[in-house]
Parts: C-alpha cells; sequence; structure tokens
C-alpha cells in the first residue's frame, strides 16, 4: 500500500512539467481521465478484458515490468490534475446540489465496489474504481466552499493528523500478520489493529512528554 508516495511524487512532477510546457490545466486534465480509466479497467476490472488476446498480451506485458495500474501516471495523475483545475478555475455549485452529488457518487461507490467484489473474476486487486473520483471530487469541493467544519477545535484534527500516518505506515504490516484470512475479515483485522497501533503510539508520546516535563 505504500505505493502512494512514489505515485503522488510522480503525478505532481508530470503535472508540473507539463504545466511549465504551457500546456492548460483543462488539456492535462482530460489527458488524465482516460488513463485513469484504462487504470481501473487493467485493475478492478481485469478478467473481462484480457478476453482478447492483443490486450492479454498488452496488459501481460505491462504487469511483468510494473506489477500493477496503481501508480503516477493511471491513478495518481488525475487527482493531482484535479487540483490543478480547480486552483485554475472555479466549478460553481450550489450547496445541496454538491450534497447530493456527494452522497449519490457514495451510494455510486458502495455499488460498484460490490460489484466488482462479487463478479469481476481474478482482478489485480481492490483498490481503483471509477466512482472514487467523483466522491473526491464533490468531498474536495464540500471542504474548501460550505465551511462544515468551521468552528471546530483543533485539537482532534491534531490527533488525527497523527493518528493517519500511523495506520498509513502500519497497515501493510497488519495486513501481513492476518493474510490468513478472508479478504473482508483480513481488511477488518487490519483496520482495527493499525487503528490501536496509532492510538498507542500517541498515547506513549504524551506519557514521554510527560515525563520529560518532570525532569
Amino acid at each position: 500500500q505504500l505505493w502512494f508516495l512514489p505515485a503522488l511524487v510522480f503525478a505532481v512532477a508530470l503535472v508540473y512539467a507539463l504545466c511549465r510546457m504551457g500546456i492548460s490545466t483543462k488539456v492535462i486534465f482530460a489527458f488524465s481521465v482516460p488513463l485513469y480509466i484504462v487504470g481501473c479497467a487493467f485493475h478492478s476490472f481485469y478478467k473481462p478484458l484480457i478476453t482478447l488476446e492483443f490486450i492479454d498480451e498488452f496488459a501481460r506485458g505491462y504487469y511483468n515490468i510494473f506489477g500493477t495500474t496503481r501508480n503516477g501516471i493511471f491513478f495518481g495523475f488525475i487527482y493531482v490534475a484535479l487540483g490543478a483545475l480547480l486552483a485554475t478555475h472555479s466549478l460553481k455549485l450550489k450547496k445541496n446540489v454538491a450534497w447530493l452529488c456527494l452522497f449519490a457518487s457514495t451510494a455510486v461507490m458502495i455499488i460498484e465496489v460490490l460489484i466488482v467484489e462479487e463478479f469481476s473474476v481474478a482482478p489485480k486487486g481492490m483498490g481503483m474504481y471509477l466512482s472514487v473520483f467523483f466522491v473526491a471530487l464533490f468531498l474536495f469541493w464540500i471542504s474548501i466552499n460550505t465551511g462544515f467544519l468551521s468552528g471546530l477545535p483543533d485539537k482532534p484534527f491534531k490527533v488525527l493528523r497523527k493518528l493517519s500516518t500511523y495506520i498509513y505506515f502500519s497497515h501493510t504490516f497488519f495486513l501481513y500478520i492476518f493474510s490468513d484470512l478472508s479478504y473482508n475479515a483480513e481488511f477488518f483485522a487490519a483496520m482495527v489493529a493499525s487503528v490501536l497501533f496509532g492510538f498507542l503510539i500517541i498515547g506513549l508520546q504524551k506519557i514521554s512528554k510527560l515525563i520529560n516535563l518532570r525532569k
């Protein structure tokens, strides 16, 4: 799961280079969309697409070299391109429309996940879905335009920032520990274990600070 950081670095570098070449953010984003669709297709919807021989040969050659489409070109590119596009062009939505779109896209995402899990034969992974893009888009728009989290105290968010870091770096270890379980049980066990581990580290940090203060 630690593919995220190199994917982000590559995607940021790619978008920056394209912008420096004078290519507009609209064109960059438009170019990232088909790459994202291809990435999802060869990841979560892998088996149905390789019935054609030339696609099968291309997919095998690609996976022999890169191993996954969860990288900066097929997955990270579209999200960084989206950020660049929103930074240069405003997306005008009514708040109630944005909330409605968020709930609708979340519902579609849940349905897509269930469909892929039930019917996709031999997927390369379960982490790339077409509907995630729309969930991210509307959630990001709401977070910066509605102020629905404004006025809340900073302390819980500071804890969540630390906790998310510890979860990110530890969850792969727990996935390995629980790898003998079924897919859903493995995910749930790793999630609970990484969250508890994160809180443990935060608690130990507080104890260490108290000890240092007493000295």
